[in-house]
C-alpha cells in the first residue's frame, strides 16, 4: 500500500511540475530560414523557439509562414522577410532589433497586442507597407514600441 502511495504521488508530481519552455534557436549557417541544418540547435524554428539572429549571419526568411515566439537581431547581423513571405512573432517578449531587419519585399505578423518591439542604438528596421497588406499589418498596431534615439525606422510608402 505504502510502494503504491509513493508510486502516485511520484506520477503526481511530475504531472503537475511539468513545463513547456520554449527552446532558443540561434542561426549558425547561411543562407534561408527554412534550412533545419543552419540552426543550433538543428531544425526550423517553430512558434515556441525564441529566434536568435547572431553577428554576421544574414538569413533570409523564404517561406511564407516563418514562425517564431521572439526575435533577438544583435549587432552585425540582418534578417530579410523576402518577397510575398512572412514572419509571425508569437510572443510579447516580441522583437528586439540591434542590427537590421529588412522587410521591404515581405510581411511580419505581430499575434499579440501589447508585443514589445524594440529598435536598439545602431538598429535598423527598414519597411514598406506598400508591399505588404496594410490592412493587415500587425507590426505597429499590436507593438508597445521602444526605439533608441540613436536607431533608425524606415518606413517606405511602396510608390513610386
Amino acid at each position: 500500500m505504502k510502494i503504491r502511495f509513493i508510486k502516485y504521488l511520484f506520477l503526481a508530481s511530475i504531472f503537475f511540475s511539468s513545463h513547456v519552455y520554449a527552446a532558443v534557436k540561434t542561426f549558425t549557417g547561411t543562407g534561408n530560414w527554412n534550412s533545419t541544418n543552419a540552426w543550433t540547435p538543428n531544425g526550423t524554428p517553430s512558434s515556441s523557439d525564441d529566434v536568435v539572429i547572431p553577428t554576421g549571419k544574414s538569413p533570409n526568411v523564404n517561406i511564407s509562414n516563418g514562425q517564431c515566439r521572439s526575435l533577438t537581431i544583435q549587432t552585425g547581423a540582418t534578417l530579410s522577410i523576402g518577397n510575398s513571405k512572412s514572419l509571425t512573432v508569437n510572443n510579447t517578449a516580441g522583437l528586439s532589433i540591434s542590427g537590421t531587419l529588412d522587410i521591404s519585399s515581405g510581411a511580419i505578423t505581430i499575434s499579440n497586442t501589447g508585443t514589445a518591439f524594440s529598435i536598439n542604438s545602431g538598429g535598423t528596421v527598414s519597411w514598406s507597407p506598400g508591399t505588404n497588406n496594410l490592412a493587415n499589418a500587425t507590426l505597429f498596431t499590436n507593438c508597445t514600441e521602444n526605439f533608441a534615439a540613436t536607431s533608425t525606422l524606415v518606413i517606405k510608402s511602396g510608390m513610386i
